[in-house]
């Protein structure tokens, strides 16, 4: 009962996440600037390199707190450990890219106010805070209330996005999300130290030492982290330098449509993975294998199918989303699918390598050779004016090519002759 109550709460905040996402530029392109939707998407997308700043931390805290927790060790000393340090990240990560954003140059051209850029500030913090300490819930076995947390995270976002209907200047909007967003992060704190007695504080040097002590263990984590993010939101770092801002909202809308179609992909896989993992570490790899065949097909099946779909209705779906605001190239229609695809294949694979463990030195070079051929692609071909649908799409041709390597190493792990993944 309570697994389905959480796959439920998980699902009902899959389809907030994914509905805020698409309300987001339907909003912009309505009732901001041109300039002010390419700023908004640009920082939106950039939010995703604050994952780097609690350098990796979150595996092996949430391994420590797991092992404590089923052992019945101290749980509530880690704990006030780690969830100083996530409050001490909350506030420096809010303070250092407030200060970096309202020093910005070429601000004069945007109708977006420093105040407001410091407001988004501590809103990207805010929400990074809460999904790090995603990891503590499920470590201690709260994943019921975490979820409780998000649904309210997320409907707080959706929520905050509607003022744009009576201020188009963005800081209502942006107010209102730090407000929300701060009682998501209070009770979320409140509800581990009601049940463990716990008092986080901003105490620098324990948290420090803290870092130093993990430092072995979340490099590793720490590279993959940096890998994907770098691999999937490259762009961002790229564009503003090269193009103009039509191409940093198509890019922008481009993302939101990957992402989307990925969360759905992702289903499929989690569906899946425990059993396969179960079946290997059983010494069962005929099964394994099979469950292994059948998500990735399953996956390219969903990718093909949201790929399809979105191109039929393209035409009504940008009318209605953005405004025929930056609608897509051909290129980019066609990067969609082989992005779409390269996931699917990767995505079951790759988890699968992750889960039966031993396969992390080759995850973690395998990730980082995929980054540096991405990056180098996607500057080289962006620096010679290489339209964006153009370079989605030869982006796209080298994930799919790693997809393959992490798809030939799973088949060796699994170690089934004749049987073809």
């Amino acid at each position: 009962m309570l697994f389905k109550t959480y796959a439920l709460l998980k699902y009902v905040g899959l389809i907030l996440g994914v509905g805020g996402a698409f309300l987001q530029p339907a909003l912009f392109s309505r009732h901001m600037s041109h300039d002010d939707f390419a700023l908004l998407s640009f920082l939106y997308g950039i939010i995703a390199y604050l994952a780097f700043c609690d350098f990796g931390m979150h595996k092996p805290i949430y391994s420590a707190l797991r092992k404590a927790h089923v052992s019945g060790g101290r749980v509530r000393k880690k704990l006030q450990t780690y969830l100083s340090l996530y409050l001490l990240i909350l506030v420096m990560v809010g303070v250092f890219f407030a200060a970096v954003l309202m020093v910005m140059p070429g601000r004069e051209i945007y109708r977006i106010s420093r105040p407001t850029l410091g407001f988004f500030a501590f809103a990207a913090s805010a929400n990074l805070f809460l999904n790090y300490i995603e990891y503590i819930f499920n470590a201690l076995e709260l994943q019921v209330v975490f979820q409780k947390i998000d649904i309210s995270r997320r409907a707080a976002n959706i929520f905050s996005l509607l003022f744009l209907l009576v201020d188009s200047s963005f800081f209502l909007t942006i107010c209102v999300n730090v407000a929300l967003l701060t009682g998501c992060c209070s009770y979320a704190i409140r509800s581990l130290g009601h049940r463990y007695g716990v008092q986080p504080q901003l105490d620098l040097k324990t948290s420090w030492a803290l870092v130093r002590r993990l430092w072995s263990k979340s490099r590793d984590s720490l590279t993959l982290t940096m890998s994907d993010t770098l691999i999937y939101n490259f762009g961002f770092l790229i564009l503003p330098f090269f193009l103009g801002p039509a191409d940093i909202i198509s890019y922008s809308l481009w993302l939101k449509v990957f992402f989307g179609g990925a969360l759905i992909i992702r289903i499929i896989i989690d569906i899946y993975i425990h059993d396969i993992t179960r079946f290997h570490f059983l010494g069962e790899p005929s099964r394994a294998a099979a469950l292994l065949r059948k998500s990735i097909y399953l996956s390219l099946l969903l990718a093909l199918g949201f790929s399809l779909a979105f191109f039929l209705v393209k035409t009504v779906l940008f009318a209605v989303w953005v405004k025929n605001v930056s609608a897509f190239s051909d290129h980019q229609y066609a990067s969609l699918g082989i992005w779409l695809g390269a996931l699917a294949i990767q995505g079951s694979a790759g988890t699968f390598l992750l889960s039966q463990g031993g396969s992390f030195a080759f995850m973690r070079n395998t990730s980082l050779w995929l980054m540096l051929a991405v990056c180098s692609a996607f500057t080289a071909l962006v620096a010679s004016r290489v339209p964006l649908g153009t370079t989605l799409l030869f982006v796209g041709m080298i994930n799919l090519v790693g997809s393959f390597v992490y798809l030939k190493k799973s088949t060796a792990v699994v170690k089934v002759e004749g049987v073809v993944l």
